[in-house]
């Protein structure tokens, strides 16, 4: 089992040092195309720079700095194992002159050129290096089957006089142990040219770790506004069609049954009479129940007015006392406007339902950074966020913006639910 295990290490430890001896041959390759590269476009595009083709030959060429840097980047994963994050992937406004700014700007690409500039030198003596000591430790190493195989050969020749005896044994055992020294230092040199390789790579070609956190961070974030933006819009287009389509489809049946009502009350039997009348005070029902989960989704008030309208619209149709001070100067972005609305929504009709209060303050602040919503009940508390209950969505809903909702309610009252909103989100 040890054994095993053993030959199961050697046999890792042997692949990662073929790798790194075959990256560094390949930097002298590599190291020759990238520096020919570089200086030909670059010479060329300098000095057609006087000419319309001079220009976009440089934005190319600076552009092909990140073709350098994406080919190194997949190289150092592959065969040394190091994972460097890529830098923020380039922005092409559109324009030729906008274009042009972008790529004689982009400072990755420039980077890459001039790790291309720097690879020949590199390459070259990481290539020497590792031809060197691993042609010298194995010729070393191999030296008496050498001399077997060549009789006067050098390895025992010195000009003109051969060695023989104890002193050919004693050139031919120091050079297997000089060549058995270079073998055992030879993974360990091949690991120094690889962790230099990663490090010239890691600054001109990749980001650090922070600025790859924040660049993480910053994609994260516009891919969750953009979630939002577009769960918003969705919301609001599902309002759209129920209040101009289905909505204003019941309404004109509603008002074809009130006419047929009307006319049967002039002649008919009592029972046809009875069954429109009942058919027509449903429909009318349903509407209500349609117009309150039309509202519920997106209220047109909002989208139309503002958020100070569309609270104060609540506070009209409550039942209970609702006062409302507000200070919201600007309008701001939908998803901020929307989930302010619905907390002070949640907020009134729990307290409608749950808490017995007679009056409830609502106030509305922005200050222009921050959208403050707090509304307070005089009921009889005990309200929490649960895990499925309509605070936990708003919860979520609230924190989804990089907001904070906190609800304070202790037993007998006063119950505030109260939401801080970025203006920005």
């Amino acid at each position: 089992m040890m054994a095993a295990m053993s030959d199961e290490r050697w046999s890792v430890r042997a692949g990662r040092t073929a790798r790194r001896v075959v990256s560094s041959l390949l930097d002298g390759a590599l190291g020759v195309v990238w520096f020919t590269w570089v200086v030909t476009l670059l010479s060329l595009g300098a000095g057609l720079a006087i000419t319309l083709l001079g220009l976009p030959l440089l934005a190319l060429t600076v552009w092909s700095g990140r073709l350098i840097g994406a080919v190194e980047r997949a190289r150092v994963r592959v065969l040394l194992g190091a994972e460097l994050p890529a830098p923020v992937a380039p922005v092409r406004p559109k324009g030729v002159w906008p274009w042009l700014r972008a790529a004689l700007g982009d400072v990755p690409g420039w980077k890459g050129l001039g790790y291309g500039a720097l690879m020949l030198p590199w390459g070259v003596f990481a290539f020497s290096v590792t031809i060197f000591v691993w042609s010298a430790g194995v010729g070393l190493l191999g030296a008496p089957l050498w001399d077997w195989l060549v009789p006067g050969s050098e390895v025992t020749t010195f000009g003109s006089n051969e060695l023989t005896g104890w002193g050919r044994i004693g050139v031919l055992a120091a050079s297997v142990a000089v060549g058995a020294v270079v073998l055992f230092v030879a993974p360990r040199i091949a690991d120094w040219l690889a962790r230099v390789h990663v490090a010239l790579v890691r600054s001109l070609l990749s980001v650090d770790r922070n600025a790859a956190l924040e660049q993480r961070v910053g994609e994260l974030q516009a891919s969750r506004s953009a979630s939002v933006d577009a769960a918003e819009a969705e919301r609001r287009r599902i309002e759209r069609d129920l209040h101009d389509g289905t909505q204003q489809r019941l309404v004109g049946l509603a008002i074809d049954l009130g006419i047929a009502r009307e006319r049967l009350a002039d002649g008919g039997d009592d029972r046809t009479r009875e069954l429109v009348e009942g058919v027509h005070e449903g429909l009318k029902e349903a509407i209500a129940e349609l117009r309150d989960l039309v509202r519920g989704i997106h209220p047109a008030v909002l989208t139309d007015r503002g958020l100070d309208a569309a609270v104060s619209a609540l506070a009209a149709r409550s039942p209970i006392a609702v006062e409302v001070e507000s200070n919201v100067p600007l309008r701001r972005a939908a998803p901020v406007e929307s989930a302010a609305y619905f907390v002070v929504a949640e907020a009134l009709t729990n307290a409608v339902k749950h808490s017995g209060a007679t009056l409830v303050t609502v106030t509305l602040h922005d200050d222009g950074t921050m959208l403050t919503v707090e509304v307070t009940d005089n009921g009889r508390g005990g309200a929490r966020v649960a895990p499925t209950g309509g605070l936990h969505g708003l919860d979520d809903r609230v924190r989804s913006l990089d907001g904070r909702l906190d609800v304070t309610s202790p037993l007998g009252g006063p119950t505030t639910v109260k939401a801080a909103i970025p203006c920005g989100s």
